[in-house]
């Protein structure tokens, strides 16, 4: 009975570290560069585990190292941050809806 239990157990803790990763979509209407990565227009995806996160296009994970940062108020929309800087749009992060994240990928 008690290894039964166990069993569930580690089922349940197992089923609660994959739940806790938070994902988020983001369209990019034009290129973006981002750590000397080109990204094509599409929909992508952020994953956030805990203070890590990764950008993924479907099942490939285009760019990881992402850092989770606290900002000072709450974005009321998911939203990229970029810069334009010669001649080419930078994605240095993604500003998270509902919530005072934003994730970095500098």
């Amino acid at each position: 009975m008690r290894v039964g239990i166990a069993a569930l157990l580690a089922i349940l803790f197992a089923f609660c570290a994959v739940a806790a990763v938070e994902r988020h979509s983001i369209t990019l209407a034009d290129r973006y560069v981002v750590k000397d990565k080109v990204l094509q227009p599409g929909v992508y995806t952020v994953e956030i585990d805990g203070d890590k996160a990764v950008l993924k296009r479907g099942d490939e994970i285009v760019v990881s190292g992402g850092r989770v940062e606290t900002a000072k108020r709450k974005h009321l929309f998911t939203a990229i941050i970029s810069k334009k800087k010669d001649g080419k749009l930078w994605l240095e992060g993604v500003e998270i809806g509902d919530s005072r994240r934003r994730v970095m990928f500098e």
